[in-house]
């Protein structure tokens, strides 16, 4: 037949032909109700709060628009977020095409959330339709939060122990203790120290969350005659940590401990009894022998040492020119021979010289002196003759 009016929609109003006796048709086509509902969720950029790049008390703003997507209208909308709770929006209600935007809503970053290196959020709308059918929508978001994993080494030394009390020497120790400070903002799982000159280095525990520091320990250092001679301890310890991902992150410090030189030495002269030769006491020609012993009194090695003796012609041949500390040598004994001048003293005092290089600065010097007594014979011998009678008179 013919169509004699038509519309859309939930309601209209339809006009019918006045003339009586005619037949007319009405057809009615019921469109399907549908409900829908949509969520768009969205993340701001991490809000650095304390200025030292993304980390645990951190905010991410979210924001949320709903829409209703569907032909008929919502009511008793809600929406909620796993992360911040409840959402509060300005009205529970949305005609067809409509749309709204709920309060944004922060959410602080925890630790376990930097640890991962991510934030995974999901908002979540419900409504329910006109027609009474609930329909739902869900949005998710992802923040990259950036690892920056760093780690600190302060590495500290105490002042020399002197072991056995005679100043800074080889077997002296000292101390060093270690701070390892977590800097970066993931945890570093393990933490350890190495130094070459302590060997094993203990961190207990040995774990570093951000912020948080442990103090290592080591056995005490002894001192070496090279540390003593080179007057300094030059010392550099490394911290390795291991973040959750990637490469490990490292710190080294060095420490210099200053070990005081002191060089010494010290000569011991002594003078052997007098060899009365042609046996008729202390006169010219007569020996005296001295002997030589040369020790390094101080704590770093001396060169090129040297005994003079101005008596003895010079310079005294000793087997060694070096000399540690501690050690002595035995020059070889040298004969000195009176000389009359000697005798009419009556003594011979002869002093011996030693000189010693340190490694750094000025020479060192000792001298020792030895007098020996000579017991003179004074004697003196008249030889009185005469001669004949000189007869001056003749008679």
């Amino acid at each position: 037949g013919t169509t004699v009016s038509q519309g859309t929609g939930n309601s209209g109003t339809f006009t019918m032909p006045s003339t009586s006796g005619n037949t007319v048709v009405c057809t009615f086509t019921n469109l399907p109700l549908n409900p829908a509902v949509e969520i768009d969720k969205t993340g701001s950029a991490i809000n650095d709060l304390d200025g030292n790049g993304p980390d645990a008390g951190d905010t991410i703003t979210y924001s949320f628009k709903v829409t209703n997507t569907g032909n008929i209208p919502l009511n008793t909308l809600a929406v909620t977020d796993i992360k911040v709770g409840t959402v509060t929006c300005p009205q529970t209600t949305l005609a067809v095409g409509a749309s709204m935007s709920c309060t944004p809503k922060t959410y602080t970053l925890t630790q376990a959330d930097v640890t991962a290196g991510k934030v995974d959020n999901t908002a979540t709308v419900t409504g329910k339709g006109s027609n009474g059918v609930t329909v739902t929508d869900d949005d998710s978001v992802t923040t990259t939060v950036p690892a920056n994993p760093a780690i600190v080494l302060d590495k500290t030394a105490g002042s020399i122990t002197d072991v056995d009390g005679n100043g800074p020497d080889v077997g002296d120790t000292i101390t060093y203790s270690f701070k390892v400070t977590n800097t970066g903002n993931v945890p570093l799982n393990p933490v350890s120290v190495s130094d070459p000159k302590v060997g094993t280095v203990t961190c207990s525990p040995n774990q570093l969350a951000p912020g948080a520091n442990v103090t290592c320990t080591a056995a005490a250092y002894v001192l070496t005659q090279a540390d003593v001679n080179a007057g300094k301890v030059d010392n550099t310890a490394t911290a390795t940590g291991k973040p959750p991902t990637g490469s490990n992150v490292t710190s080294t410090d060095s420490v210099t401990v200053v070990v005081p030189m002191v060089p010494k030495i010290e000569i011991d002269k002594s003078a052997g009894a007098l060899n009365d030769l042609d046996g008729n006491g202390a006169d010219a020609g007569d020996q005296i022998t001295y002997s030589f012993v040369v020790t390094n009194t101080g704590n770093v090695a001396l060169t090129l040492v040297a005994v003079n003796g101005a008596k003895l012609g010079g310079t005294v041949p000793c087997p060694t020119s070096n000399l540690n500390p501690g050690q002595s040598m035995t020059c070889p004994s040298l004969v000195y021979t009176l000389t009359q001048a000697d005798v009419n003293a009556g003594k011979v005092e002869n002093t011996a010289t030693v000189t010693g290089k340190p490694p750094t600065g000025s020479n060192v010097t000792d001298d020792d002196s030895t007098t020996t007594g000579l017991t003179g014979t004074p004697a003196i011998e008249l030889d009185k003759t005469a001669s004949a009678i000189i007869d001056l008179d003749g008679n």
